[in-house]
């Protein structure tokens, strides 16, 4: 149940980047086309960061997956811990999804009425990702005390 809710969790977020970015990054090229510009692909960045986000909810599942037969073995404290973590890094890696989604469709229609702001909502998109990555952080804590 806990590997189950934690990759729920995680690929909702990663989901949710997906679909919101990809929207705005295809209302941005095709702007872009009817100004008669060429297309950049800077913004397929926050696609790059929805996947980062996905890597976390991997990398704590392996770490959990290899703290699991401290829980089977009937520790009292193991299997709560082991929850939490999961708990943990699930809803930052959602927190993290939603963040990184609104700012990646943000920068994507930033981008397409004036190409330097990117830079900036780029510095706000590594700051929304570094939410998942303190999850991430939180989680190893949490799954070590087994």
């Amino acid at each position: 149940m806990l590997c189950g809710l934690h990759h729920v969790l995680v690929y909702l977020g990663t989901l949710f980047v997906l679909a919101v970015t990809g929207l705005y990054y295809m209302v941005q090229y095709h702007r872009r086309r009817s100004q008669g510009a060429q297309n950049h692909d800077s913004n397929l960045i926050s696609i790059i960061f929805c996947e980062a986000v996905a890597i976390y909810g991997i990398i704590i599942a392996i770490i959990l997956a290899s703290k699991l037969t401290a829980a089977v073995d009937g520790v009292p404290f193991s299997g709560y811990s082991l929850f939490g973590a999961g708990l943990t890094v699930g809803f930052t890696n959602v927190a993290c999804g939603l963040s990184v989604g609104i700012v990646g469709s943000g920068a994507a229609l930033g981008d397409a009425q004036n190409p330097t702001l990117f830079v900036k909502m780029l510095i706000v998109e590594i700051f929304a990702t570094a939410i998942g990555l303190f999850g991430v952080i939180i989680g190893i804590i949490q799954g070590t005390k087994v």
